[in-house]
């Protein structure tokens, strides 16, 4: 067991490159694994994945309109001020993180297009040879714990994926309703991208929102504000832990949240949900271990 357990960080090494899209791919794969075993084979994997596919491109697309549109506003007010503002500016900005950081993210692109490929292709497989995986994995353990590895493991990856999905969809939905009610433009615009960084705690939404909240400032348009205010603080204090806490598994909130936070800080956005992963695979390991 141990050098199975020596191969097995091995590989995580070798491959953390792509973990972020095997990762992905596997969550994907799994949402659509129930609907694709109504009718297997390789047109329902190919059509399932596409389908797949052009959500995420929507996604992309959302969040890349978002990011210009950003830019723009800064362009703006940036070419309103005096030159000598101007250059303490840029010369203040090239010191602060952000600025580097969308320096790696433009640099990161073709890097960004290959995983995203990646995601694709290993969806794909993984639907068609999901049951295939199954077996090998269950093949790797003892048989006296091999049946109840993989219902822990299936068990707490189930809720956690179902919590993740069931999350952003409901903060982007409620999010949309109070942006249109409160006339935001590009409302799905915001809530979108509101929704991605929704499993990040508190911070996310603040970033998103904190936006549109000053743009209503300026406007003048207190009552958006207030809506905008009550609906990100109703959703902290009782959507997000109601969330986290149901879908949780039968890992603690607390350190799901740990795991977000340092799947982060490893793998970069896409620990977000590897972090969760390993997570829990580690807590299924410990627990069939120790009770054998």
């Amino acid at each position: 067991m141990r050098d199975l357990l020596l191969i097995l960080i091995l590989l995580l090494y070798f491959f953390r490159p792509m973990l972020g899209p095997v990762v992905l791919a596997t969550i994907v794969a799994m949402t659509l694994y129930p609907v694709y075993q109504r009718r297997p084979g390789y047109l329902t994997a190919a059509l399932l994945t596409l389908g797949a596919t052009a959500l995420i491109i929507f996604i992309a697309y959302h969040f890349s309109v978002y990011l210009y549109d950003q830019a723009l506003y800064i362009v703006n007010i940036f070419n309103r001020l005096s030159p000598e503002v101007q250059l303490q500016l840029i010369n203040f900005s090239s010191q602060v993180p952000i600025y580097n950081f969308a320096l790696s993210l433009v640099n990161s692109l073709p890097s960004m297009a290959i995983k995203i490929l990646m995601t694709v292709i290993a969806t794909f497989y993984f639907l068609l040879d999901g049951h295939r995986i199954k077996n090998a994995a269950r093949n790797l353990f003892p048989p006296e714990k091999a049946d109840a590895m993989i219902e822990e493991a299936s068990y707490n990856l189930r809720s956690i994926i179902l919590g993740v999905f069931v999350s952003m969809f409901a903060y982007i939905l409620i999010g949309t309703l109070v942006l249109v009610l409160t006339a935001t433009p590009r409302a799905l615009l915001y809530a979108v991208v509101a929704g991605l960084f929704g499993p990040i705690p508190i911070v996310a939404g603040w970033m998103v929102y904190g936006y549109v909240i000053a743009q209503k400032v300026m406007a003048g348009q207190y009552w958006g504000v207030v809506a905008v205010v009550i609906f990100l603080t109703l959703w902290q204090v009782i959507g997000d832990p109601y969330f986290r806490i149901k879908y949780r598994g039968r890992i603690h909130p607390l350190i799901l949240l740990l795991s977000m936070v340092s799947g982060i800080a490893l793998f970069g956005f896409s620990g977000l949900v590897v972090g969760p992963v390993l997570v829990s695979l580690a807590y299924t390991w410990i627990k069939v271990e120790h009770s054998g």
